[in-house]
This record gives structure tokens, C-alpha cells and sequence, in this order.
């Protein structure tokens, strides 16, 4: 991972750390603005602490709405599990034979995908999905 430094200031939907993998980069986008904190001692998220950052919001006022938050953050991420399954089965020649019996995808799909999936992943699900509901 990527990590910005404690102390630095962040605003809500630029872009704040990343997932790399060789010389893939995925982008993601910080849910609010503040000022970060904290960074995770373990960044591989390999310990029972499985955060990466934690960030003082500045505006919680003015963006929670656009939080998921409780039952709707559950009902969120049901949702999105179901539209990466799609975005498999839609990409990947093998997926229709392994994932419409309701399995979950296998841990470290996204490393597997080739460069035109990567990038269709991150346009889909990282790039603009505070608009989502």
C-alpha cells in the first residue's frame, strides 16, 4: 500500500492511498474530508487490525449524507458484492462456470485480471462511486 502521511489534509473524493501490486497501481478516494491521523503499523492488513488509515473529518456535517451508514451500509456492500460478481461473469471467460451457483469471488481476484479488467474495475467500482446509492 500507499499511505499518505499523519497529518496531512484530505478532502472528500481525491485521491488518498493505494493498492499496488507490481506495477499495478489502484487508486482510491478518501469517503471525507479531514485530516489523517493515523496509519496502520501493518499495512499488508495482515494482523487482526484491519484498517489502513484513520482520518479526522473536518466536514462531517456537511458530507455524512453521503455515508453509508448502519443497515444501509450493510445493504451497500450486499449490493456491490452482487455488481462485482456481474462485472466477472461480464469480463471473465471462465467466470459463468464459477460464480452463478451465489459463490463469492476467490480472495485476490482483482491481482488475476488482466490490464483491460484492472482498469474497467477501477473505472467502475473507485472512480465516482460517492454518486452510488
Amino acid at each position: 500500500w500507499e499511505l499518505p502521511e499523519a497529518g496531512i489534509e484530505v478532502k472528500r473524493g481525491e485521491p488518498l492511498l493505494a493498492a499496488v501490486k507490481g506495477e499495478r497501481r489502484m487508486m482510491f478516494r478518501s469517503p471525507v474530508s479531514g485530516r489523517v491521523t493515523a496509519r496502520s503499523p501493518d499495512a499488508s492488513l495482515s494482523s487482526d487490525e484491519d484498517w489502513l488509515l484513520r482520518i479526522e473529518p473536518s466536514r462531517l456535517g456537511a458530507e455524512v449524507k453521503s455515508l453509508s451508514i448502519a443497515e444501509e451500509a450493510g445493504s451497500w456492500l450486499t449490493r456491490e458484492v452482487a455488481r462485482f460478481r456481474e462485472f466477472l461473469i461480464g469480463g471473465l471467460e471462465l467466470a459463468p462456470a464459477t460464480l452463478p451457483d451465489g459463490g463469492l469471488p476467490v480472495e485476490g481476484v482483482l491481482y488475476d485480471l488482466d490490464e483491460r479488467m484492472w482498469t474497467a474495475f477501477e473505472t467502475e467500482f473507485l472512480t465516482g462511486s460517492e454518486d452510488r446509492e
